[in-house]
C-alpha cells in the first residue's frame, strides 16, 4: 500500500484523543501545536488531562523546559510521523483506546436490534471474529453503519424490493480483506477495519 493510502486511513478524531494516543507511544512523535494568534509550539507531549497538554519543548535552550497548553487554545495539530506510528493511529484505534470494548452479549443484542428494524436476520460469525477489543469495536461500528444504510433503503420501495428478492439476512465477520458476497440467501460482509459508510454502501449495492 502506498504511503498516501496509508495516510488516508488515519483516524479523524478530536485533538485531545489524538494527543492522548500519541502520549502512549513508546517512541512518541514530535507534535506542532498551532495556537491562537498564529503562534506555534513544537515538542513531545508528555501528558493530557484536565483540559491541558504538558509539552516538553525539546529544542529549547534548557533541556527541562515544558509548556502547559490549554486544549481550547489549540487550533490545529501537526504530527511528524514515522511508519510505526501509522497503524496505532488508524482504523478507529484512537477511540478503542478510550473506552471499554463491547462484549459478545452486547454485540448480539445490537445485531438483534438491527435485524428487527430491517426485517433481516443479522448474524455474527464468531468463527471469524477474533476475541479482541479491536475486532469487537470493528463489528460494533459496522453494525451502526448497517443500521443507517438499511433504514434508508427501507424508505425506498425499489431498494427494499431488490433486497428482499436477493437475501433474507446478513452475516458479519472479520477478515484480512474487506468485501461482500451473496451466499445462498445471505449477504456475507467481511470487514478488516471500521468501514466508511459510503464504501460499505457501494460494496453492498454491488452485490444486491
Amino acid at each position: 500500500m502506498s504511503l498516501e493510502n496509508e495516510l488516508r486511513r488515519l483516524d479523524i478524531a478530536t485533538l485531545d484523543l489524538i494527543l492522548k494516543r500519541v502520549v502512549d507511544f513508546p517512541d512518541a512523535p514530535r507534535v506542532t501545536l498551532l495556537l491562537e494568534g498564529g503562534h506555534q509550539l513544537q515538542g513531545l507531549p508528555l501528558r493530557v488531562e484536565r483540559g491541558m497538554v504538558l509539552l516538553h519543548l525539546v529544542d529549547a535552550p534548557s533541556r527541562a523546559e515544558v509548556a502547559y497548553v490549554p486544549l481550547t487554545a489549540i487550533k490545529a495539530l501537526g504530527l511528524r510521523l514515522a511508519e510505526p506510528h501509522l497503524a496505532p493511529l488508524s482504523s478507529g484505534r484512537i477511540r478503542w483506546a478510550e473506552g471499554e470494548a463491547p462484549g459478545r452479549l452486547q454485540l448480539e443484542r445490537q445485531a438483534l436490534e438491527v435485524g428487527a428494524a430491517s426485517r433481516l436476520a443479522v448474524t455474527l460469525d464468531w468463527t471469524r471474529i477474533p476475541d479482541e477489543d479491536e475486532a469487537r469495536w470493528i463489528i460494533a461500528d459496522t453494525m451502526a453503519i448497517l443500521a443507517r444504510l438499511l433504514a434508508g433503503w427501507a424508505e425506498d420501495a425499489s431498494a427494499r424490493a431488490a433486497i428482499e428478492a436477493r437475501i433474507d439476512g446478513l452475516r458479519l465477520g472479520c477478515g484480512v480483506k474487506a468485501g461482500a458476497a451473496i451466499e445462498g440467501r445471505e449477504l456475507v460482509i467481511t470487514v478488516d477495519r471500521s468501514p466508511e459508510e459510503d464504501g460499505l454502501r457501494k460494496e453492498m449495492e454491488r452485490c444486491l
